[in-house]
């Protein structure tokens, strides 16, 4: 969710970029692949050819997908369901893994401390992660072909080991009294149980960095089940470790954060042997046709192939043979990152608004249990982003967005369902484990969230679009907006209504942050849609 530069205006013929999607007139509809004596070539699908595209506008009538998707609704939603189901699950048991730490951790010795000890580490981990994040659309959109896998892996392993050295410094040096202590306010009995729950994490960043790269290439060949299976082992190794930590009498954030990190390395070796079998499959060593001509032949889903040239990222040459160079990598991932990494750093702000709040103490206990809880409901409708990046094309486009208001509109339902009812209760006490100020205070957060879940599916809708047509620029815009956002608002409640709950005030803030970021994306989207359509499709961002 970033972007780069501004979008192009003009473009020489040999700086076209070919993007790594199927395109309307660029192959068959249904993901590049032709049937077996099939005439569905590119040439066969422009006006005027032979192909189906051909015959229709020889006819005299527009081809369907230039006719604004009106074939699209009736099986197009049964196709997003297909591809969305799989990876919206993985989401789900991956918010699930936050829920069952906070469990985890309200069942051991002092509960409350060392949840708002955990949350102070998750927050700082995630921030330090956020560079990597983008990995799974860089896989998605880039992973086409065998040199562009190993430039996509090396840069990884760069990426990741820069970032694990800076998790290292600031775990074990003075760095740590500095950022935990003076700038997130944390007092001495929370530094405590913060130090060596922060450091245990280390493995955190390079685990999540090598297993979505991988996941993009598996969801570009159709391979969206992985994630799902992938989630159940990380599941299984955070219980596992969590149940070993509380024998041995683990603090609860310790335990919690040992078993986050054993989880992450499990899911990442398992999602690396799967992309290895697939690798060994369909593009072995040196008798890969595709390893430079970028065709997708291998690609064993067939509905995420590229139809045709080779990839130029970002627009750019993209090196002697066609493959990905790291100049097309850098301009396509940078802005992407820059996004990612403005968009985490809320996290640490609300830690140090939470800190500071009248309830600090409860507000710094419940959030993580809010959180976790909103997670949930919120990273399947991320998941919305995915689908609109593989099926976003021009004609399905209305289809795309309807199938986001009615995925967000169902996790509304879902999530007043849980936090406005008896069940929030039942929800709190039974599964996470919260009682008294810190269920209560959780609750008003839940309330307070409850519209987030639509907000989140719509303006990921938009962002497909954005990242598919390469206008990154406005999803680093919205980034911006949502951070800017958040914290002018969590500072104005709070000096407005300085006795709201902590809980309340990052609610109300998150919720602001989320519908500037839908804002700014719309407008993005609605200006690509005025643009002409070679700009539209092939323009670097």
């Amino acid at each position: 969710m970033t972007d780069g530069q501004e979008p192009a205006t003009h473009s020489k013929p040999h700086e076209t970029a070919t993007l790594p999607f199927p395109q309307e007139g660029a192959g068959p509809r249904a993901g590049g692949r032709t049937p077996a004596g099939g005439t569905g070539s590119a040439q066969g699908t422009r006006p005027g050819g032979t192909g189906p595209g051909g015959q229709e506008a020889a006819a005299g009538r527009r081809p369907a997908a230039a006719r604004g998707g009106q074939d699209e609704p009736a099986g197009g939603f049964r196709r997003f369901w297909r591809f969305y189901l799989p990876l919206a699950a993985s989401d789900l048991l991956m918010g699930a893994s936050e829920t069952a730490v906070n469990a985890g951790i309200a069942r051991l010795a002092a509960p409350d401390l060392s949840l708002a000890a955990y949350g102070a580490v998750i927050a700082t981990c995630l921030l330090i992660e956020s560079p990597v994040i983008m990995l799974l659309h860089a896989g998605n959109a880039l992973a086409t072909h065998p040199q562009a896998l190993r430039r996509l892996q090396r840069f990884t392993l760069l990426l990741a080991g820069a970032l694990t050295l800076l998790h290292g410094a600031l775990a074990f040096t003075g760095l740590f009294d500095l950022y935990f202590g003076r700038t997130l306010g944390l007092d001495g009995e929370l530094l405590a149980l913060v130090r060596p729950a922060f450091a245990v994490m280390l493995p955190w960043t390079a685990a999540i960095a090598w297993r979505r790269l991988h996941q993009g290439l598996l969801i570009r060949h159709g391979h969206t089940a992985v994630a799902s299976r992938g989630t159940v082992i990380r599941l299984a190794t955070l219980g596992t470790v969590l149940a070993a930590g509380g024998s041995l009498g683990m603090p609860g954030a310790l335990a919690g954060c040992a078993g986050l990190a054993a989880a992450v390395t499990a899911e990442a070796a398992y999602v690396h042997a799967c992309a290895r079998s697939w690798l060994r499959r369909h593009w072995p060593p040196g008798g890969v046709r595709e390893a430079c001509d970028g065709t997708g032949a291998g690609d064993a889903g067939g509905q995420h192939a590229a139809p045709g040239a080779a990839v130029r990222a970002g627009g750019h040459p993209a090196g002697e043979a066609g493959g990905l160079s790291w100049r097309g990598l850098l301009g396509f991932y940078i802005p992407l990152a820059l996004t990612s990494v403005t968009t985490f750093a809320a996290r640490p702000v609300l830690t140090g608004l939470l800190a500071r709040a009248a309830d600090a103490t409860v507000a710094l206990a419940a959030w993580p249990v809010t959180w976790s809880t909103v997670l949930l409901f919120m990273l399947p409708m991320r998941t919305v982003e995915q689908v609109a990046i593989a099926h976003g094309e021009d004609g399905a486009w209305r289809a795309v967005r309807g199938f986001a208001w009615r995925t967000g509109l169902g996790g509304v339902l879902v999530m007043a369902l849980l936090s406005a009812t008896p069940a929030a209760g039942a929800y709190l006490a039974g599964v996470v484990a919260v009682s008294g100020e810190v269920a209560a205070a959780a609750r008003w957060g839940l309330l307070a969230m409850i519209p987030v879940p639509l907000v989140v599916a719509l303006a990921s809708c938009e962002a497909g679009r954005l990242v598919r047509t390469r206008r990154t620029v406005f999803i680093h815009l919205a980034a911006l907006a949502n951070v800017g956002v958040l914290t002018a608002t969590a500072f104005l409640v709070r000096l407005l209504a300085p006795a709201l709950p902590g809980t309340v005030i990052a609610a109300a803030a998150l919720l602001a942050a989320y519908g500037a970021e839908w804002a700014v994306l719309a407008a993005g989207t609605a200006m690509v849609a005025r643009a002409p359509a070679p700009l539209r499709h092939g323009a670097p961002a």
